[in-house]
């Protein structure tokens, strides 16, 4: 068995590029006929695009099991994104050329990046590349979780679906953050306002205690030294805490891009999945979008092995990908997708069993989609704690600086009161 890309036409007329596994060009056409598509092009994938370009959709039965590599995922705004995957569904649906689609996107998109990205992408598409291969060239704007899903689309012939999926996934994620921008600007003025008053507190009680010691309590000395701490707070702000608070800042912001889009994300995909709640919910995300791609796949008529490479790479986690990569092994091996499903130790076990009893029925494409209307179900129900749970630290911190404010000018009260009354 060797891997062929093709080009079709399906029923309307679009036009189709994707791959398959088979013994020789004329069993692609044949297959291509079956699905109802009409070939216009078979030709050998190379050597080199399929181990490098393609990635581990590439691989055929016989291959070694491989390690995932590193996502990139986009920094570019989520609303700029989601408005250029909804305008290529669009086009792509209507049956435009993968080259017109970028094209047309490119000679017109806002974002800087995406314009030149997506005119570089229509370019490699027109010297001879399939959309994920020439996507390679620009994976810190399209992203490597992104790439993936493009490039199972185009395996399985669904790209355009993908292009949906994605735009859908975007715009989802940019009403999330619209709707729940009132609650961020109110933790950070909440964390600003408790700063400065904490701060105040601290200088101006410091200073006041330093300078009065032996006076009078509320003497007009006493009274001109807390005037005096307070003229001098200004100054102590803004050279210590503005830019302690600045630095702090600048590094969580580095944290977090790292975590997010740099060398942490493997980290940040390994922790994610292991917590308590979080992960669970997180999971069900992954899982929900695994089991979509690969049935996809597998009813668009992609073999066993490429299609389960395709969907674990397309999930958008490094983490959740390496152990869905441990089930390659058994498929590969002939034991089938529920041997498959008990290996990667993600899949839950009555997935496992429902997937081995459909696979013995000859309805494996049919079971992965009800999992996949189950699991989104359960997203569905879960997805609103789990968005105020997302807020709960940001809360917790403005929370707890509010009670030390409060503590420090309780404390600095009833210090004064006893050394005025001498208690």
């Amino acid at each position: 068995m060797a891997l062929f890309r093709y080009e079709a036409l399906d029923a309307s007329g679009r036009v189709m590029r994707g791959a398959m596994n088979a013994s020789n060009e004329g069993a692609v056409e044949a297959r291509l006929r079956e699905m109802g598509f009409t070939p216009s092009a078979v030709a050998p994938a190379d050597s080199q695009t399929a181990a490098g370009s393609a990635g581990p959709a590439a691989g055929t039965a016989q291959g070694p099991a491989r390690a995932v590599s590193a996502y990139v995922t986009s920094p570019l705004p989520v609303g700029d994104q989601a408005l250029f995957w909804r305008q290529l569904a669009e086009l792509a649906r209507a049956g435009i050329s993968a080259y017109d689609c970028f094209r047309s996107l490119g000679g017109r998109t806002r974002n800087g990046r995406i314009r030149r990205a997506s005119l570089d992408v229509a370019e490699r598409i027109r010297a001879g590349s399939s959309v994920a291969d020439a996507m390679a060239a620009s994976q810190d704007v399209f992203g490597t979780d992104f790439r993936m899903a493009v490039l199972a689309g185009e395996l399985g012939g669904f790209v355009h679906d993908v292009y949906a999926d994605l735009a859908a996934g975007l715009e989802e994620e940019k009403a999330h953050r619209e709707r729940y921008r009132w609650y961020r600007w109110f933790n950070n003025v909440n964390l600003a306002g408790t700063l400065v008053v904490v701060h105040f507190l601290a200088v101006v009680g410091a200073y006041i205690k330093t300078h009065t010691q032996g006076l009078e309590p509320l003497s007009d000395k006493w009274y001109e030294v807390f005037k005096e701490a307070v003229a001098a707070w200004p100054a102590a702000f803004a050279t210590k805490a503005l830019p302690a608070a600045a630095a702090v800042l600048l590094l969580y912001w580095l944290i977090m891009r790292s975590l997010e889009y740099g060398r942490g994300r493997r980290l940040a995909d390994a922790v994610v999945v292991s917590l308590p709640v979080a992960g669970r919910f997180k999971k069900l995300v992954l899982l929900k979008r695994f089991y979509r791609m690969l049935g996809r796949l597998l009813a668009g008529g992609v073999s066993p092995v490429v299609a389960w490479d395709a969907a674990a790479d397309a999930i958008g986690n490094h983490r959740v990908s390496w152990q869905l990569a441990q089930g390659r092994a058994s498929l590969s091996s002939g034991a089938g997708f529920g041997a498959a499903f008990g290996a990667t130790g993600v899949i839950p076990y009555d997935d496992q069993q429902m997937i081995s009893t459909a696979e013995r029925a000859g309805r494996v494409p049919e079971m992965l989609a009800r999992l996949e209307q189950d699991y989104g179900a359960r997203y569905q129900s879960s997805s609103r704690l789990m968005k105020m749970a997302a807020l709960l630290p940001a809360a917790l911190a403005a929370g707890a600086a509010t009670v030390a404010a409060v503590y420090m000018l309780l404390k600095g009260y009833f210090d004064f009161i006893f050394e005025y009354t001498g208690f």
